[in-house]
């Protein structure tokens, strides 16, 4: 039987002082994992093997060198689920909830199509198709590898989730032909960072993934995209829902009352910030 000795959580916490806002959680996220002990369970000590300790050492490596947690986990949570991640996804944020609980309020139980636009881990996709089995939810991301992820991450769910459907394909690419596929409802959470921006941290901007963080027109291009995508795929009083920084909400509203979108709606994070900007699409006769 392997030797268990007895550690200071303190103690393995200090290394991770210096490169971490929060080293005291991202210790007991490790040990968790581990161990197996529930994070409510450690205390001030924990028991680990010599094995389990090696491996808690690598783990703390990693993060040493700015790596996220969720990576070093291979995991994340967003909205109760827990999804996989990896280098080709960007991380769910907790202020994404705000946007799918917005679709969710505005939207009840009736049946309609609603389209995700570079779903990366799958994680808006995911949780409105859990949340309204009559939707139908289709998914698409133009990188393999993301959408590789998505569909694991939903074949992962205790719950089957037969109405959610999975596409590698460019939002760019759509054009006036494709009118023919409507919907209801679109959203996305599109790159949207000023690529010269200094306002990135290190382990976002060392792991995560540029195609998902980063858009040219100082941030804007991929917004003014889906502007357009919506007028494209969008039904007559159907809605386009964007996530985007803190301070583009004025612009976005600009651009989506330029295009012909009306009720638009710019919505706070839970730290009070401007996060998405929501427009509702009518065809002028």
């Amino acid at each position: 039987m392997p030797s268990v000795n007895t550690y200071s959580i303190k103690a393995l916490v200090e290394p991770l002082v210096s490169i971490s806002a929060s080293p005291d959680r991202d210790v007991r996220y490790f040990l968790s994992e581990i161990t197996g002990v529930p994070l409510a369970e450690l205390f001030d000590q924990v028991q680990m093997s010599m094995a389990q300790y090696r491996e808690f050492q690598a783990m703390c490596a990693r993060r040493l060198r700015h790596e996220p947690v969720a990576y070093i986990l291979g995991y994340s949570e967003f909205w109760g689920l827990r999804l996989q991640v990896n280098a080709s996804v960007l991380i769910p944020r907790p202020e994404t909830e705000c946007l799918v609980e917005a679709v969710l309020q505005l939207h009840g139980d009736s049946s309609i199509r609603c389209l995700d636009l570079g779903t990366g881990s799958g994680a808006i996709a995911l949780a409105l198709a859990t949340e309204r089995s009559s939707w139908h939810v289709d998914a698409l991301d133009r990188s393999q590898e993301a959408i590789s992820c998505a569909r694991e991450n939903a074949s992962r769910q205790e719950t089957p989730v037969s109405n959610l459907s999975f596409y590698c394909y460019d939002w760019t690419s759509f054009s006036s032909g494709d009118r023919e596929s409507r919907y209801h409802v679109l959203v996305a959470n599109p790159p949207y960072i000023d690529p010269v921006s200094d306002a990135v941290c290190n382990e976002t901007r060392l792991y995560e993934p540029d195609c998902a963080l980063y858009a040219g027109l100082n941030g804007e291009a991929d917004l003014i995209d889906l502007i357009d995508v919506g007028a494209l795929l969008l039904l007559d009083a159907g809605w386009l829902y964007l996530e985007h920084g803190y301070d583009q909400g004025e612009r976005v509203r600009y651009f989506m009352a330029k295009k012909g979108y009306q009720s638009i709606t710019t919505m706070k994070d839970y730290a009070g910030h401007d996060r998405f900007t929501l427009g509702q699409w009518r065809i002028i006769r």
